[in-house]
């Protein structure tokens, strides 16, 4: 798999010989870093359910600061850091290994962009978003981003954060949420 644009453009990051992930298409990366655009610029990612790390990579690539990984896999922590390593990007990284629940509600940093790529047939999504709600792991201006199957119906009951774009790339559907205000 390959970095579609920024300072690593082209660059192959390692994937797993054999695994369950579910990579974000280069299609769809590219898109999503396109609607971002200069946003992504000097800000901070959370990339939860990283899989091989390419979203949080990407990032980096397009001027991020830093990107946090959130992996419950450990031979893919290993892969993300060895990424990292490749591109001699750990130092603007830390790769944390576990259950993404129990991460989460340990957690105490501030994101810019909280993106989760659960895998399709993950059953707690909506307790995800309720997290990074309660803990308030989102700046004020930031933005969860969230993959997910089309036809899946995300059951949204925030108080204080609001889906303000989705969109669809065939069976796959980014929804975008932001803090109120």
């Amino acid at each position: 798999m390959r970095i579609t644009s920024g300072i690593y453009k082209g660059i192959n990051i390692i994937l797993p010989k054999s695994s369950t992930i579910r990579p974000t298409s280069e299609k769809i990366r590219m898109a999503l870093f396109n609607t971002l655009g200069d946003l992504i610029i000097n800000t901070t990612l959370l990339d939860i359910f990283a899989g091989s790390g390419a979203i949080g990579i990407e990032a980096l690539s397009r001027k991020a600061s830093s990107v946090d990984f959130l992996e419950k896999d450990p031979q893919l922590c290993n892969i993300i850091n060895n990424n990292l390593e490749k591109l001699k990007l750990q130092n603007s990284c830390k790769v944390f290994q576990g259950n993404a629940i129990s991460i989460l509600k340990q957690l105490n940093s501030k994101y810019d962009f909280i993106f989760a790529d659960p895998p399709y047939e993950y059953k707690n999504k909506e307790e995800i978003l309720s997290i990074i709600e309660k803990s308030e792991l989102l700046n004020p201006e930031g933005m969860i981003i969230l993959e997910h199957r089309s036809n899946e119906n995300i059951n949204e009951t925030l108080l204080n954060i609001e889906k303000f774009d989705v969109r669809k790339y065939g069976d796959t559907q980014i929804s975008f949420y932001k803090n109120i205000k």
